[in-house]
């Protein structure tokens, strides 16, 4: 299988290069060998495509760049007009990042063992506050997976760049009626994680 977790410093050129030729086996021990599978179609129409996954699928994110700059979601589209032109097929990939359920229930269980680890009462834990830049991801997400989630939309980040609209990989159900069902509308707005935090200490628990 390919796993593809990571987008700081990414080369992009390489490493789908690197992709379309697994993926389409294409390696060879020899330059000879190199030679004859040239004339190989890419792809036979019986031969399974090898399993994609890729942890994240936001268009946009945040580094020290003042601009927000392409994320995974922005590679998985390139790589997949690039598969689908060299090879004629649709490039199959299994997202589990966010928005998706099983980020946040992972999430969730390692906030509880935290929560065991400093001695308190994880049964306890009634808010999860999911801080985030990106409505398509972190904001949907926490909405989608209800109480005792409490979604925060921070400003900073990528909160300020124009509005993009990020694809739904082929075949990705969860993503596609998230993105029809789920409204990303925070229930909390504020404008960088350290006023919320501070908003919060001020308030109370109650009052947020």
């Amino acid at each position: 299988a390919i796993v593809v977790c990571q987008e700081e410093a990414i080369d992009a050129m390489s490493d789908a290069q690197l992709i379309v030729d697994v993926l389409t086996g294409r390696f060879a021990s020899s330059d000879e060998e190199n030679i004859a599978a040239a004339g190989a179609p890419l792809l036979a129409a019986d031969h399974p495509q090898i399993p994609l996954f890729m942890s994240s699928d936001d268009l946009l994110w945040a580094n020290a760049s003042p601009a927000p700059r392409f994320g995974q979601g922005a590679f998985r589209e390139m790589l997949g007009s690039t598969f689908e032109s060299v090879t004629g097929k649709e490039l199959q990939v299994t997202m589990y990042g966010k928005p998706r359920r099983v980020a946040y229930s992972y999430a969730r269980e390692v906030l509880r063992g935290e929560a065991r680890r400093l001695g308190w009462d994880s049964d306890a834990m009634r808010t999860v506050c999911m801080v985030g830049d990106n409505l398509e991801s972190d904001i949907q997400g926490a909405n989608a997976m209800g109480a005792p989630w409490l979604s925060v939309h921070v400003l900073s980040g990528i909160g300020h760049a124009p509005s993009a609209v990020r694809s739904v990989a082929p075949g990705d159900g969860e993503a596609e009626w998230l993105l029809n069902n789920v409204p990303p509308t925070p229930h909390y707005v504020a404008p960088t994680l350290d006023h919320f935090v501070r908003e919060a200490e001020h308030f109370g628990e109650a009052a947020v």
